[in-house]
This record gives C-alpha cells, structure tokens and sequence, in this order.
C-alpha cells in the first residue's frame, strides 16, 4: 500500500490564498517514513482548497471534487492568468524491505493563456512516473528553468507543453515508466494501475465537500439504516448499482408475465387433451360404422389436433 510522502503546490490557488511554492513533508523524521500528519491551520486559511486540489489528481471527474453548491470550488478558479499551476503528490511504499517511490501530478494552463470560466476551457494533462535517482524524482521535476537575459541568469517557469516534453525525453534515456493522460477516465484507469484506486478517495471527498460535511457525515450513521445506506454508498459504484437495478427490472418484467403465461398454458394443455378425446371418439365411432361426418367430430378433432402440434 503506498502512503502520501510529500505534497508540492506551485502557482495554484485561489487569488487571495494562492499556494506558491508550497511543500507539506508528511515523513517521520526519525523513521524517514510516511506517517499520518494532523493539519491544523485556522478557518480559511486554505485547507479546503488543498483538499480540492488533492483531489483534482485522485479524483479527475469534475462532480467529484467540486462544491456542491459553491461556484467558487470549481477547479478554474484555482488557476490565474498566465498560470501554469502545479499539483504533484509522492507515494512511497515498502514491499519485502526495498522502498518504491512514484510521483503523480497535474499540470494545468489556460488555452492561449486566456482565462475563461469553465474548466473545459484548462488543458489539463496527469502524469505518473517512477522515481528514479539521477533522472526523474519529485525534487527533479523541470517546472523552472534558468535562462539568460541581457547578461543576466534569471529562472522562469516552464509551460505545460514545454513540461511534457522534458518528462518524455527523460523517459527515453531512462526506464521512470512515465504515463500521461489529457482524459479523466484513461487517468483513473492508471491511478488504479499504479494501486491508487479512486474509489477509496470518494468517500473522503464526500465528507469534504463542504467545511461542515464530515459532521453531517458521521451524524448520517447513527441509525443502522443510515449506517447501510452510507456504507453502500461508500463501497458501491453509482455504475454498479445502475447495472443492478437494471437486471432486477428485467426479472420483475418476467415475473409480472407469468400468471398470464400459466393461463396460457393451461389453456393449452385442455385443448390438447379436448383433441385427443375428441381422436379416440372420432376413432370409436368409425369403427361402430357411424360416419364422423354426421356428428362433425372429425372437423373439431382436426382443428384441436392442429392446437396441440402448435403447443
């Protein structure tokens, strides 16, 4: 199981908090390990936002990490003009003594470098690596580079584009494992690759996508019916549920059909023995010399003979 290590923050937040050049260390320092870390900052300082952006790289999907109901949370409100915001987060876990560490990441940018007012208006591109000394790690990233200007050194900011292409011309001279992904689904189809689910993080962006959503959460289970409920929609896909409900649509339809079906079918079962009645008689009969014709027997044992081979 991987454990959050670090969390960088560069050029990202909203206009009055915004995060720049922010790292939160989540190591022991004593083990060297990941460990569980308590936040504690005061009421708008900004850790509903970190949230938010923790989430835009462990839950892609707009409806996933946004407000419900406030505009302000949405994910374009966090980039500024001319911004090219970063999200990066490290793992690291330990298998059979040996430390694997991977990076994840977002990078975000305005189209032109206009800002616009949907988040469909962000090029958006998630990446993955494997942290590699001496080529890709979390403090190697390109997201600066030094340039010279009328005799001077002078570091600037990397654009998307331009971040993209330094990542995969490490990839070629080195095995990091890179991944890129500009499409939330094929992005959470790699998170759970690399043994990051989304699905576990859901449960948590539901308890925080309001400052007082993880009180109405607990409160939700203190009845053993809210406790099922939530437990369902903590542990179930929407996707799943859907599926289910369809299936039992489709059995409630044919079970709603059968007493119809048995009426029919008990119908058919008399006609059939009406027909052989009626052959035995029409047989009976002829052989007593008595035409089947003088009592029409033999025209309703050829119709009731014809229900059965239909049945």
């Amino acid at each position: 199981m991987f454990f959050l290590r670090r969390l960088a923050l560069h050029r990202v937040g909203l206009p009055e908090r915004r995060f720049h050049n922010l790292v939160f260390d989540f190591v022991d320092p004593v083990t060297g390990a990941p460990t569980n870390t308590v936040l504690w900052a005061e009421n708008g300082s900004g850790k509903t936002s970190l949230l938010r952006l923790c989430f835009s790289v462990l839950q892609p999907e707009k409806r996933e990490y946004l407000g419900r109901d406030n505009r302000i949370l949405a994910l374009h409100n966090y980039v500024q003009a001319r911004d090219t915001a970063h999200v990066v987060l490290e793992w690291e876990r330990v298998r059979d003594g040996r430390h694997h560490r991977i990076v994840t990441g977002l990078i975000m940018e305005w189209r032109d470098l206009t800002p616009g007012d949907s988040d469909e208006q962000l090029t958006k591109v998630w990446y993955s690596f494997s942290s590699v000394r001496d080529a890709l790690t979390f403090d190697m990233l390109p997201i600066t580079c030094e340039v010279e200007q009328d005799g001077v050194t002078k570091r600037r900011y990397v654009r998307l584009r331009e971040f993209i292409r330094h990542l995969t011309d490490i990839e070629k001279n080195s095995s990091v494992n890179l991944v890129t992904a500009d499409r939330p689904r094929s992005w959470k189809e790699q998170l759970s690759r690399l043994a990051l689910d989304p699905e576990l993080f859901r449960y948590q962006v539901q308890m925080n996508s309001d400052e007082a959503d993880a009180d109405a959460f607990i409160k939700d289970m203190a009845t053993s019916t809210g406790f099922v409920e939530k437990l369902q929609k903590t542990t179930t896909k929407p996707d799943d549920a859907k599926a289910v409900h369809q299936c039992l649509l489709s059995y409630s339809e044919r079970i709603s059909r059968r007493p119809a079906l048995e009426q029919s079918a008990d119908h058919l079962v008399c006609c059939a023995t009406l027909s052989d009645s009626a052959q035995r008689l029409a047989r009976s009969q002829t052989g007593c010399g008595v035409k089947p014709r003088s009592c029409g027997v033999r025209c309703g044992s050829a119709r009731l003979s014809n229900v059965k081979q239909r049945t």
